[in-house]
């Protein structure tokens, strides 16, 4: 992977006018590029794997993440960048702001007084649709939780569920799912430090935003619009990343190593949510010195991987 170093100045800075419970991160935009640089750790590495990740998935709208080095000012940032999914006239109007102009309310409040998991996320849902008219919310929200699960993504406040608003035509649309930075224990600065246990760190992770569960918040959402997430992520796919994040030279081993571990715990919990993959999928992180390997060899592989995964994980 060949990374070349972006320079920006505040010309492209970008104001940010909301919040992550965690602080806020540079972020610039150049042309149709968002760049993002790492904050509290290696929020750029895990937007890099979660999206990527994806791929393996039934999920079809998620935005594309690259792993980027970044200059500003007299400072070098390992951080990404994703292309800019809005269109002319549009903007992200988190849940947050939305309950806050048609309804009044501070929906963050509003779910704290509420005490049932299922009923914070049902009224949630049903006050979107009634604005936005967006059918599918509750599926939408239910694999944004899904997915936060698996990747452990902790910041999930919200100011970080969000739906498009077009204003020349007062119309909504459903948001790419972006914004998984505080996935798989990326912040090494104050919450899971490096040299620890990552498995202690896993149990400690806190959901949000209707649960610190994140088990919880998730089997409600199901229980209310049915399992959505479905993935085929292998081993193979998880290292063909890995292998590319180290040809980089962006992170040292150590933060490698544990996204690696990470990763891997977390795709082989959710046994229920795996399928095998579409016929037409095409496989994807086949490492260039990897592809003298036959397509079929590398398909039955998988079939004995998936196999012996599913088997596993039914008999604990």
């Amino acid at each position: 992977m060949n990374i070349q170093l972006i320079e920006m100045t505040d010309k492209e800075l970008i104001e940010t006018t909301t919040h992550s419970s965690k602080g806020n991160q540079l972020k610039w935009q150049l042309n149709d590029k968002w760049i993002k640089a790492d904050y509290l750790g290696y929020e750029g590495l895990s937007e890099f794997m979660v999206s990527n990740l994806l791929k393996k998935t039934n999920v079809l709208n998620f935005t594309q993440y690259h792993l980027e080095q970044i200059k500003y000012k007299k400072n070098i940032y390992t951080g990404c960048s994703s292309e800019n999914f809005l269109q002319k006239n549009e903007s992200i109007l988190t849940l947050e702001k939305l309950f806050r102009m048609y309804y009044g309310i501070e929906i963050s409040e509003k779910c704290a007084k509420i005490e049932n998991i299922k009923e914070k996320i049902k009224y949630t849902v049903d006050h979107v649709i009634e604005v936005t008219r967006l059918q599918d919310f509750g599926k939408y929200l239910t694999t944004l939780l899904e997915v936060d699960a698996i990747f452990l993504d902790e910041d999930r406040h919200f100011n970080n569920i969000a739906v498009i608003y077009n204003e020349n035509n007062n119309t909504f649309n459903y948001c790419p799912i972006f914004d998984n930075g505080a996935a798989l224990l990326s912040d090494t600065m104050m919450d899971y430090p490096l040299g620890e246990d990552i498995y202690n760190y896993i149990d400690q992770v806190q959901a949000k935003p209707f649960s610190t569960n994140f088990e919880e918040q998730m089997d409600a959402a199901e229980s209310l619009y049915g399992v959505q997430l479905r993935y085929w992520i292998e081993n193979r796919d998880i290292e063909c990343l890995i292998d590319e994040i180290r040809e980089s030279h962006l992170y040292p081993d150590e933060i490698i190593n544990r996204v690696e571990a990470c990763t891997k715990e977390q795709v082989h919990k959710y046994v229920y949510m795996k399928t095998a993959p579409p016929k037409q999928e095409q496989k994807h992180f086949i490492p260039m010195e990897s592809k003298n390997i036959s397509y079929q060899a590398i398909i039955a592989q998988e079939d004995i991987d998936r196999n012996q995964d599913a088997e596993q994980w039914l008999d604990r």
